[in-house]
């Protein structure tokens, strides 16, 4: 199973477009030269991405400026409590199937409390009611978890990411 997380971007650098046409009739711009200056063609001999793999714990699979992603394998009822976030959580089962149970949100009746997420499923969870629980079901689940990381989002602190990030 592949899953792909990314921080959205306002750069689309188009390299193939399948002879598409825009909505005036004619192909759409491609940007060969942009698209071939902002890629890394470094050959890696392994593209996995390595962790440990503990039960009933969230362990770190990426943690980069602009999101992180862990990794649960849950056996029992696996309380989250992600509002120091303050962000979306995205719940992706990878394995199994499990059920989130909201604690928090006075405001949510108790029909919407809960949703059970199957495998190759996601579920967003918005940061207001980042307070809850994983129960798996039917034995066990590997849940994959995507949140916005909450560093210092200022222009200067960006930018100093960014050059760090280049400078790889």
């Amino acid at each position: 199973m592949l899953a792909e997380v990314q921080q959205s971007s306002d750069v689309t650098y188009r390299i193939f477009d399948y002879n598409r046409l825009g909505l005036d009739g004619n192909p759409r711009e491609l940007h060969t030269e942009l698209a071939a200056e902002a890629i890394d063609f470094h050959v890696e001999s392994d593209y996995r991405t390595h962790y440990e793999n503990l039960q009933e714990r969230a362990v770190p699979v990426i943690d980069t400026p602009f999101f992180d992603v862990r990794i649960m394998d849950v056996k029992n009822s696996f309380h989250r409590n992600l509002i120091k976030y303050d962000s979306f959580i995205i719940s992706m089962c990878i394995k199994g199937a499990f059920k989130i149970v909201l604690r928090d949100g006075d405001d949510v009746d108790e029909a919407n409390r809960e949703v059970v997420v199957n495998e190759g499923n996601s579920c967003l969870i918005p940061a207001c009611v980042a307070d809850y629980d994983i129960i798996p079901l039917g034995g066990t689940a590997k849940v994959l978890e995507a949140h916005i990381d909450n560093k210092d989002r200022s222009l200067p602190a960006k930018f100093t990411r960014f050059l760090h990030i280049t400078k790889k």
